[in-house]
């Protein structure tokens, strides 16, 4: 009966703590995802942003801070409903929050 118990104990501590989530970026909020700024030569656009899945964005604005060809960031955007690309050289975005890596 003790082994039985124990066992079961056992099992319920294994599911518990697998179930745990470790979030190994803790240094981005909900939502960033990995990219790099680009600096352009398309006529209208003169910083653009890549995701790490390859989708181009055309933000808004970039801070100066962060105006370096090929820096890494963490970005979050919302798409900017109802604005027309400058250049075409990406999706029209409006950045909530961006970071270097």
């Amino acid at each position: 009966m003790q082994k039985k118990l124990f066992s079961n104990c056992l099992l319920v501590l294994i599911i518990f703590l697998s179930s745990c989530k470790v979030n190994v970026n803790s240094n981005r909020p909900e939502g960033a995802i990995e990219a790099m700024i680009l600096r352009s030569e398309l006529a209208g656009c003169t910083w653009l942003i890549q995701t790490e899945a390859g989708l181009m964005l055309e933000p808004d604005k970039i801070e100066d801070e962060f105006q370096k060809d090929k820096l890494k960031v963490w970005v979050a955007f919302q798409t900017a409903k109802g604005r027309m690309s400058v250049c075409m050289g990406g999706k029209p975005v409006i950045i909530s929050y961006i970071n270097k890596r």
